[in-house]
């Protein structure tokens, strides 16, 4: 896990729940995935932080760098599996 959503102050019903996860990697075999939920705004295209994530993920996938990928989804996100309330 890389990033998690923290839902505190958000309103609307599918944020009724705890932090979830936004951005992660793994392994698939020999493969490698990445995957971010960010980026779906036109303003996160200009955000440095939103840059810099992506281009780390795109390096890691393709082998150009290196990251621990210690499992740690129960320890940052220990509510992953609470599904929100319907709208």
């Amino acid at each position: 896990m890389i990033l998690t959503l923290d839902t505190k102050g958000m309103s609307g019903k599918p944020y009724e729940r705890p932090p979830y996860p936004m951005t992660w990697a793994r392994m698939e075999g020999k493969g490698r995935v990445f995957y971010t939920a960010i980026g779906d705004r036109p303003e996160n295209w200009s955000s440095q932080f939103f840059l810099n994530l992506l281009g780390g993920g795109i390096r890691w996938s393709i082998g150009d760098a290196k990251a621990s990928l210690t499992q740690n989804l129960t320890q940052v996100a220990p509510g992953y599996k609470v599904i929100p309330p319907k709208s």
